[in-house]
């Protein structure tokens, strides 16, 4: 083999981990603007829906005849598929360097939300094993704390 060959190779070599790197850099700040999109969405269902607010910031339950009853599960349904989203795809991208940080989020949301606690446990909420087991030890960190 020539040297020329040789050289050839490794530069595409070199070309090919250099794209390969730059494609997974691009899918990883992708998956990170997909979900900090998400979060702040959660923010906009209280904007847009500010009667819903107090159920998941002030602790208030929810009873079978409030008029608020379906806009806040489904509200609920929404902040527990963005947290199913983060979950799933944190371990494989790496994101959130501060993970305890968006863990104590996702603890304070149930800890001040009972709607999402009571759909999270009685509502048929479904996900992957995984996630539902993740899910399961921050609901169960938000009612210890409650009584705490």
């Amino acid at each position: 083999m020539k040297i020329m060959d040789i050289l050839t190779i490794l530069i595409s070599l070199i070309a090919a981990f250099i794209s390969l790197r730059a494609l997974y850099l691009q899918g990883r700040s992708s998956v990170f603007e997909r979900i900090e999109r998400s979060l702040l969405n959660i923010d906009d269902k209280f904007i847009q829906y500010p009667d819903a607010r107090p159920y998941f910031y002030d602790g208030i339950k929810i009873d079978d005849d409030d008029k608020n009853k379906n806009l806040c599960l489904a509200i609920s349904e929404y902040i527990l598929d963005v947290f199913s989203s983060v979950l799933a795809q944190r371990e494989r991208f790496e994101i959130y360097a501060n993970k305890d940080d968006f863990e104590q989020f996702i603890v304070d949301m149930f800890k001040y939300s009972p709607v999402m606690i009571d759909h999270f446990e009685n509502g048929g909420y479904r996900t992957s094993n995984d996630v539902t087991a993740k899910l399961k030890k921050y609901v169960d960190k938000a009612k210890k704390s409650l009584t705490q």
